[in-house]
């Protein structure tokens, strides 16, 4: 399973699971290698439920609290390694993707809100391997 973070209404945690590599509504682009971790699965149940109830669906903040720093959050911990400094790109951009038209016209790029969330998949396939 790889678990990721996303936003809703209630506070309740906004963390989810999906199969590797396909999360509905995101497309799969790569994996990242982080480590990997030696502990019991019972021990490793209680980490998420831990760490899901840090994570609620109605504090999700695309720029200071998104699925990118969720991952992020769970390697540091579990692995000690952080994820790549360009997978939370956007956010670090202060959400740019609220300037697309600037950067279209200036650069001649275009930036999608959804890769962001393309992020999510890169940076968390590290989770699990059961």
């Amino acid at each position: 399973m790889e678990y990721g973070f996303g936003a809703h209404d209630l506070s309740m945690s906004g963390v989810f699971e999906a199969e590797p590599k396909s999360c509905p509504g995101f497309i799969y682009r790569c994996s990242i290698p982080l480590g990997r971790i030696d502990m019991p699965f019972s021990k490793y149940c209680h980490f998420l439920e831990t760490v899901a109830s840090e994570y609620h669906g109605d504090t999700y903040h695309l720029i200071t609290k998104n699925c990118n720093h969720f991952t992020d959050d769970i390697s540091s911990r579990l692995t000690g390694n952080r994820i790549p400094g360009w997978v939370n790109r956007l956010a670090k951009l202060g959400g740019a993707f609220k300037f697309d038209d600037l950067f279209e016209e200036k650069l001649g790029v275009s930036i999608d809100k959804e890769d962001e969330m393309d992020c999510l998949m890169a940076g968390a396939n590290f989770l699990l391997k059961v």
